[in-house]
C-alpha cells in the first residue's frame, strides 16, 4: 500500500444514504481469475453497490501483495461483490455477512453462478455480533482484509458500535492485515478511531485504509 494520505472533509449534521434508485442490473468482477464475469444485483433499495471505478481504485490501493492469500471479511456485504472480487484477486477465501435475507440469497446465487462455493461463504445475521465470534475462532494466522462498508447512516446512528468494531478488529487482526472503511464524501473521516488512516476520495465516496500495528495482540 502507498503511504498514508489525509484528506480533511467537512461534517454535516446527517450524512444519510443518498441512495439513487437503480434497478436490477449486473455487477462486473473487475480483476483476477474471475475478471469480466458478472453477478446480478436485484435492485434492493437497502443496498448501495460500490461503483466499479471506486472498487477498482480500492483494490489498486491494496495491491496484489495485500490480497494474495489473505482472508477477506466483508462485514456489510450487500451484493457480496467485495468478497468475490477479493477471492478473484487471490484471497484465500471470503466471508460475507449480510442481515437482509433477500440480499443474502442473492449473494449465494452469485457465488453459485461463479462456482465459488469453496471460496466464498455467506453468513446471515448481525455483523456487530456475529463477526467478532467468527473472527475470534479463526485458527489460520493469515492476514485479514476487513471491509467495513456499511449503510452510510450507520456512521451517524450507530457510530459508537462502528468505532467499537474498528477497535476490536485492530486489536485482534493478524500481522499484515488491512481494514477498509467507506463513508460518504461529507462525513469527516478524521473522526475515525485509530491512526494513521490513508484516506482517499472518489467523487462522493471516501475510502479509509488502516493497517493494524504488527503483533498488536492478535489471535
Amino acid at each position: 500500500m502507498a503511504g498514508p494520505r489525509k484528506t480533511r472533509t467537512r461534517t454535516t449534521r446527517k450524512s444519510a444514504d443518498t441512495l439513487k434508485t437503480i434497478g436490477p442490473t449486473n455487477l462486473r468482477v473487475i480483476g483476477g481469475s474471475m475478471g469480466g464475469r458478472q453477478i446480478r444485483y436485484n435492485g434492493q433499495r437497502s443496498t448501495r453497490p460500490m461503483k466499479d471505478s471506486v472498487r477498482e481504485n480500492l483494490f489498486n490501493v491494496l495491491g496484489k501483495h495485500a490480497v494474495q492469500g489473505a482472508i477477506a471479511w466483508d462485514l456489510f456485504a450487500g451484493t457480496g461483490i467485495l468478497g468475490i472480487e477479493a477471492v478473484s484477486r487471490g484471497a484465500e477465501r471470503a466471508v460475507c455477512f449480510e442481515w437482509n435475507r433477500p440480499m443474502a440469497k442473492s449473494i449465494q446465487t452469485a457465488i453459485d453462478s461463479l462456482d465459488a462455493q469453496e471460496k466464498v461463504k455467506v453468513v446471515i445475521g448481525d455483523a456487530f455480533r456475529m463477526s467478532r465470534h467468527m473472527m475470534s475462532e479463526e485458527e489460520e494466522p493469515k492476514p485479514w482484509i476487513v471491509f467495513v462498508c456499511p449503510p452510510y447512516i450507520f456512521w451517524e446512528e450507530k457510530v459508537d458500535q462502528m468505532f467499537d468494531m474498528l477497535r476490536w478488529i485492530a486489536e485482534h487482526a493478524p500481522q499484515g492485515s488491512v481494514v477498509v472503511t467507506e463513508t460518504d464524501g461529507h462525513w469527516d473521516m478524521e473522526q475515525l478511531p485509530l491512526e494513521p488512516w490513508d484516506i482517499r476520495r472518489y467523487g462522493s465516496t471516501q475510502l479509509g485504509f488502516y493497517e493494524p500495528p504488527a503483533l498488536c495482540g492478535g489471535l
